[in-house]
């Protein structure tokens, strides 16, 4: 397999620092899934007061800004990085 992925044209070092076969003792760290935050009053759409209102299920890594206009407040989409 490696073989194979060395052959390869493209230069994957422009994207990885370092590559490495897969090995079966690797697990993951984190599961991810996206949380659509609707129903707030406008002054708890923030950064700070939507990271405190997950701050029990997970971490916040990014926002769907797509999700957010300035002339429609329906909700919010969170990525949310959790351990369980």
């Amino acid at each position: 397999m490696m073989t194979a992925f060395k052959s390869d044209e493209f230069d994957w070092g422009l994207f990885f620092d370092e590559l490495r076969p897969w090995k079966c003792s690797y697990r993951a760290f984190d599961k991810f899934a996206w949380v659509t935050i609707s129903g707030l009053p406008l002054a708890a759409y923030s950064k700070d007061c939507i990271s405190s209102i997950l701050a029990a299920q997970g971490k916040d890594i990014g926002y769907d800004l797509g999700s957010v206009s300035y002339s429609s407040i329906s909700g919010v989409r969170v990525l949310l990085a959790t351990s369980s």
